[in-house]
């Protein structure tokens, strides 16, 4: 249990004290963490091109498993298990299990595709039979050779130093001669729709190979091979790689390109929407490759010039026809620029490969299929207030695979039967949530001053300690990023602990074109502070909410943010939470992603080491910092893109970026700060963290720090749970004055 300073050891005693009277709300608990993060119990779901089945995988807290339902014969499903508990007792707490399976689809009517991260890729008929493993990720691994090696001595017998062998004495040795065999991950690029018994895959790592293989005997192929570990294949409708992302190790730059193209005017027609990503146009305007028609010189793509946002076009590559497919008057971006292929908004149909619907980020859905726009309208009339999305439908457009899903709910799996117009719920994503017991949440658009708009989503707690609950307002990541207005497993969980909750996605974040993403850049701290007081006013204008008592948490360059805006208004709010944020701009973009990680040495610990002043370190895992000096002959890194894409975002002045960075308006007064860190994270965060804590408790401000093994938002559920409870302590030291008689809560002094 970490030590706390004495007078707030004193108020904690007294919050418990209050306990009984129901004015502190239960603690988190490891089965809260569990239940908020665990993966979906069901986490893909496919059709059969016949219709006759449906297959999902399921993950349990001891196994995943490949579930197969004949829709005639719903009675006896095959269960499958993929993958049993071999990575420890309690798989919760190990990172490698977060994902087990990554994709199941149907090859034809009578093949099932699996690929599981530990038991590879295998096929398997609906019945359950004739099973056969297809490859993983060391029986497709990449063959090494290792460079023979010389015995590099004179004539006279002694070692030559010179750096040149002697050509009569160049002797080669055979002790390790053997291939080296490197794991490469496994990725499907294509199941075919029509019974056939071919897939296509891609075997990726330092050498990345696309083989064809027969589902029913192993047999593989290459079809393409000589591509970086970094690229990413797009196939058309065959099967066959038509389009390549390059992106070189050692270069500021990544090129889309057609495979096996040879018709100078097809490659011509591509370079004219092909658009080369460069530091300084990958946030601003350039083109996108998405998809390939069933034609293969057709080409969908995604491009925000002369329009903002993103919108859907294609291009003949055999005449240079261009043609706008997303509707004119969206105003948001239809993909997401910072994909390589965004092709899961296309919708094409499973018989002739048309393109049939895009979907749109906010859940609306464009169908160009008039059959399949009439069914959309049918589902949204017997399941209403809810976001339905047909995901699948037959060769014969008998059967639609569809979910429903809110802000409230995460999501079920639906079939819907067009000759009997019936409709049953197969799945479950989260059966363990009790949809009654949660927190409303709601999507807001906020009004500011100046006309424009920020987008919130925002959750009313249900388990409040004072009424009306404090509010805690969360900034996402950047630059060029946003949160999803879906529902919030984070969000109910601070709402269990008592707060309300406000994500917004700001302006400058992504989403809204590049205006709304580029134009705040030099006046960041500014516009974030009228976004925030706007939000804040709105919301207790309209919301049950106390104006008085409200953190700011961010991550990255959402707590940067975060601390910059409480030290715009000094006493304006309770407390600042940050997760791996950086407080000097300048020092984070000019340092790589990409800094080796040996300098860390870590130790178990469970104390609250008390570093003067009236700051701290609030360590369940505190570290020690090799000092060993680097060595100055360690080779070159890698040339970072995002480093650079950074540096492009920021291009500031010195003042700009001095006005931007916390650490230079340390003598300003925020009061309290929580700063959580991944120690195993980028090492400038890391440092400037220290730097900024040493800086602002000569100001006497509160200060603790959660040095933690791994990210808060990658590691499983158990790993985060003492990060969780920290941030719990600090919301219950700065939110809530434990002092006072039971009633209504006053202001501390």
């Amino acid at each position: 249990m970490p030590q706390l300073p004495y007078r707030r050891f004193i108020l904690l005693v007294l919050g418990y004290l209050f306990l009984k009277s129901g004015i502190y709300a239960q603690t988190l608990t490891q089965s809260d963490l569990i239940d908020a993060f665990r993966p979906w119990r069901v986490e893909h779901v496919t059709l059969s091109p016949d219709g006759t089945h449906l297959a999902c995988s399921i993950n349990d807290e001891d196994s995943t498993s490949i579930e197969i339902i004949d829709i005639n014969h719903p009675q006896k499903p095959i269960l499958l298990k993929v993958e049993e508990n071999r990575l420890g007792s309690n798989w919760w707490s190990v990172q490698a299990s977060a994902k087990r399976v990554s994709f199941i689809g149907w090859a034809g009517n009578h093949r099932l595709i699996v690929l599981s991260s530990l038991d590879g890729l295998f096929a398997i008929d609906p019945d359950g039979n004739n099973q056969i493993k297809l490859g993983d990720a060391k029986s497709l691994g990449y063959s090494e050779y290792p460079r023979q090696r010389s015995n590099n001595t004179t004539k006279s017998g002694k070692e030559n130093n010179s750096g040149i062998p002697d050509e009569k004495n160049y002797n080669f040795t055979r002790d390790d001669a053997e291939p080296r065999l490197i794991p490469r991950k496994l990725n499907v690029l294509w199941v075919p729709t029509s019974d056939t018994s071919w897939i296509t895959v891609s075997a990726t790592g330092k050498v990345t190979d696309v083989y064809r293989i027969n589902t029913e005997t192993a047999a593989k192929e290459i079809i393409y091979n000589e591509t970086g570990a970094k690229n990413t294949i797009l196939t058309d409708h065959a099967g066959f790689p038509r389009l390549e992302l390059v992106a070189p190790n050692t270069e500021y730059s990544k090129t889309y390109s057609l495979i096996n193209a040879k018709e100078k005017n097809k490659i011509l027609y591509f370079k004219s929407i092909a658009t080369t990503i460069t530091p300084n146009n990958y946030l601003g305007i350039r083109s996108i490759p998405t998809a390939v028609d069933n034609n293969p010189d057709i080409i969908y793509y995604a491009t925000n010039e002369n329009t903002n946002v993103y919108a859907v076009y294609s291009i003949d590559l055999t005449t240079g026809t261009k043609k706008r497919i997303s509707q004119s008057s969206y105003v948001e971006d239809v993909i997401d620029p910072l994909k390589a292929f965004d092709a899961q908004r296309l919708i094409f149909d499973p018989k002739d490969g048309s393109l049939s619907g895009i979907h749109y980020p906010n859940g609306t859905t464009q169908w160009m299929d008039k059959e399949v726009a009439s069914i959309q309208v049918r589902l949204e009339r017997e399941i209403p207030h809810r976001t339905i999305t047909i995901n699948q439908w037959d060769n014969s457009h008998e059967h639609f695979l569809f979910t429903s899903s809110s802000i409230q709910e995460p999501g079920r799996y639906f079939l819907y039967t067009k000759s009997t117009n019936e409709i049953i719920q197969y799945f479950r994503r989260a059966p363990w949530i009790d949809l009654d017991t949660l927190s409303p949440e709601e999507n807001i658009t906020i009004p500011l001053k100046d006309g424009s708009t920020v987008a919130c989503k925002f959750t009313q707690t249900l388990n409040f300690k004072v009424n009306p609950a404090p509010l805690l307002i969360i900034l996402h990541d950047g630059p060029a990023n946003r949160d999803k207005q879906d529902f919030d497993r984070e969000a109910q969980l601070f709402a269990h602990l008592g707060v309300n909750v406000a994500r917004i996605n700001y302006r400058s974040s992504s989403g809204k074109g590049l205006s709304y993403q580029n134009d705040y850049v030099h006046s960041l701290p500014t516009s974030l502070n009228e976004d925030l007081l706007g939000t804040i006013g709105f919301l207790a204008s309209h919301k049950k909410i106390d104006p008085k008592r409200i953190i700011l948490m961010g991550t990255g360059l959402g707590g940067t943010l975060a601390l910059r805006t409480a030290q715009l208004n000094p006493g304006r709010f309770k407390g600042v939470i940050t997760v791996n944020t950086p407080t000097d701009i300048k020092g984070w973009i000019n340092t790589a992603l990409k800094e080796p990680q040996d300098r860390i040495e870590t130790k178990d610990s469970a104390s609250m080491d008390k570093k003067g002043g009236k700051g701290g370190k609030m360590n369940m895992k505190s570290f020690m910092q090799d000092t060993t000096p680097r060595s100055s002959s360690r080779p070159q890194q890698p040339v970072d893109f995002e480093q650079a894409v950074r540096k492009s975002y920021f291009n500031l002045s010195s003042a700009e970026l001095k006005t931007l960075s916390p650490i230079n308006h340390t003598s300003e007064s925020i009061d309290p700060v929580l700063m959580i860190q991944d120690i195993y994270g980028r090492p400038v965060t890391l440092d400037q963290e220290q730097a900024f804590i040493e800086k602002i408790k000569l100001n006497n401000t509160q200060a603790y720090v959660y040095e933690m093994q791994g990210s808060l938002y990658s590691i499983e559920p158990e790993a985060r749970l003492n990060a969780y409870r920290t941030i719990e302590q600090f919301l219950n030291l700065t939110l809530y004055n434990y002092s006072v008689n039971i009633g209504e809560l006053k202001e501390k002094n």
